[in-house]
């Protein structure tokens, strides 16, 4: 038996894309207009990197569009084709992204190289370091704005873009650190600079490119957050113990897929309520539980009982035995009980009249004894309702 429920996230999709929708025209908006300001002042300032500096911001576009796309489609509910969401269209597009930045820091390097090669040395005018203290400060604060929305939405993408809006940052400090430099003589500090600086964004972009790759792949959540897992699950009663516990990631989400093993003879109703319990259990626990499948099973399959018949054999089987009893008209039910290798069954009679009750001592003796000879039968106790 098992039973799935997905939980009420802390913030729900719709909520989710709201705001990376606001975010993601607000940093667009910044994009453009430090696109012309960096063109038009490098143009002005005889700034060739300012310049380019410009051009860089108006690609920047793209990864905006792209992040409003996958935002647009992730935020979509489960549908008849996409039984899990659609929050891997977003993972997919932080690869993207990540790309994006990664081609970007390279960017950084090879011209810093180049430039040091060349003795390229950058000497802006005071307009030039002006708009390049601007971009810092503008691009620094949509870094932060971006990164603190991704966290409270749980977004790799919009962390991904955030870390996009920090590399325009950084290029607009080379050009201050080459300025520095050319005012102190030291002429390769920007050289250096930048190549720090493009080392730094390539290892978040390949750190954000592997874990959606390992996202992708259906990688579980690290050991420690499935240990902890695994000890709150055990506080539930009635659970004996749990084996084959399974993760994997989804959007910033985690999907969890458990087998629990109860008592025996549990109803299965109450190993339906049990397993209701881990879903509560959890959600209160573990924000970023977004849907449980629990399977429930019993403390005797270990050995799995697939070589026993099922129910409809069984029963014709226990009723050929007992149809020349004198009680086989008050039978109500018959419940079976698959344990390892053999099966317990529980016949229950319906007594409608004191007068109908033959000797209990017989009864008991007389329901075991007719299906001796049935080798899977183990136990067969008799009870009596009215």
């Amino acid at each position: 038996m098992s039973t799935g429920a997905a939980m009420n996230l802390s913030m729900n999709s719709t909520e989710s894309f709201r705001q990376a929708k606001k975010i993601t025209l607000i940093g667009a908006a910044v994009n453009i207009f430090l696109a012309i300001l960096k063109m038009l002042t490098g143009w002005l300032g005889n700034s060739q990197a300012l310049f380019a500096d410009g051009i860089h911001s108006f690609s920047d576009l793209l990864t905006d569009v792209l992040v409003l796309y996958a935002a647009k489609a992730g935020s979509h509910g489960p549908d008849y084709n996409h039984p899990y969401g659609h929050q891997r269209i977003e993972t997919a597009l932080t690869i993207v992204v990540g790309i994006v930045l990664a081609l970007a820091g390279l960017g950084i390097v090879a011209d810093a190289i180049v430039d040091a090669v060349l003795h390229d040395v950058l000497s802006p005018n005071l307009f030039v370091l002006m708009v390049a203290v601007v971009s810092i400060i503008m691009k620094e604060f949509m870094y932060r704005y971006t990164l603190n929305v991704s966290e409270r939405t749980g977004s790799t993408l919009l962390k991904t873009n955030a870390w996009h809006h920090r590399s325009d940052a950084f290029s607009s400090l080379i050009v201050l650190i080459s300025a520095t430099g050319e005012y102190f003589g030291i002429h390769y500090l920007d050289a250096v600079g930048a190549v720090i600086i493009g080392v730094m964004i390539l290892r978040v972009a390949g750190k954000s490119i592997w874990s959606c790759v390992r996202e992708l792949v259906d990688t579980g959540i690290d050991a420690r957050t499935l240990r902890f897992m695994h000890d709150e699950m055990l506080k539930v009663p009635g659970i004996k113990s749990i084996h084959q516990l399974r993760t994997r990631s989804l959007g910033g989400t985690v999907f969890v897929d458990v087998h629990i093993q109860v008592d025996s003879h549990v109803s299965v109703s109450e190993g339906h309520y049990i397993a209701e319990q881990i879903i509560a259990y959890l959600s209160t626990r573990m924000d970023k539980v977004a849907d449980v499948t629990v399977h429930v099973d019993t403390t005797s399959e270990e050995t799995a009982p697939s070589k026993l018949p099922n129910r409809i054999v069984v029963e014709e089987q226990l009723r050929a035995c007992w149809k020349d009893l004198s009680s086989y008209h008050l039978i109500d039910h018959i419940n079976l009980h698959y344990l390892n290798e053999s099966i317990e069954v529980e016949v229950f009679l319906l007594m409608r009249s004191l007068s109908e009750l033959p000797s209990v001592e017989e009864l008991l003796k007389q329901y075991p004894a007719a299906v001796e000879k049935i080798p899977f039968i183990s136990k067969v106790q008799v009870f009596f309702f009215y």
